[in-house]
């Protein structure tokens, strides 16, 4: 297993990684492992992670993320997120339906806040059904400033 870094504005992005499989994406406020030479694949992630962060739209279709301790239900919200374009939002009850689930709204947001990989499932897109951001695991400090990046109204 690799960790690394992406630093920016709010503090780090940690990123862990296991050959050619993303374990893990997730923010914190301090480095908690010591940075080893990264492979290429650890590179051209921790690339495009910082690409986004400095305001450009990048597709992160190609990366294989280690999704095996999601249930099936998870993996239909992970799914149904990753289709939200850049800088636009769905609401928790687009995502519940868009699955063939229109009153699990309240299971998809649940879904969302154990999402183990930031940025790449773009949770911060998906809003409330009234237009309020809403909550986020990573604290709703992060949540606006990656739609701020993005360009969203918030």
């Amino acid at each position: 297993m690799e960790v690394d870094y992406v630093k920016f504005e709010l503090g780090y992005i940690e990123i862990c990684t296991h050959g050619e499989m993303v374990k893990y994406i997730k923010y914190t406020k301090e480095h908690r492992f010591q940075n080893t030479t990264p492979t290429t694949y650890l590179s051209m992630l921790k690339k495009d992670l910082n690409a986004y962060l400095h305001g450009e739209p990048v597709n992160f279709n190609n990366y294989k993320l280690d999704l095996s301790k999601a249930t099936h239900f998870e993996n239909m919200v992970y799914t149904a997120t990753s289709s939200i374009p850049y800088g636009k939002t769905k609401s928790y009850k687009q995502i519940a339906a868009s699955i063939g689930k229109p009153k699990a709204f309240r299971a998809a947001g649940n879904a969302l806040h154990k999402n183990p990989f930031l940025i790449v499932i773009p949770c911060h897109r998906v809003w409330r059904n009234n237009g309020e951001m809403g909550g986020f695991g990573a604290g709703v400090e992060l949540k606006r400033y990656l739609c701020e990046l993005e360009g969203i109204t918030v």
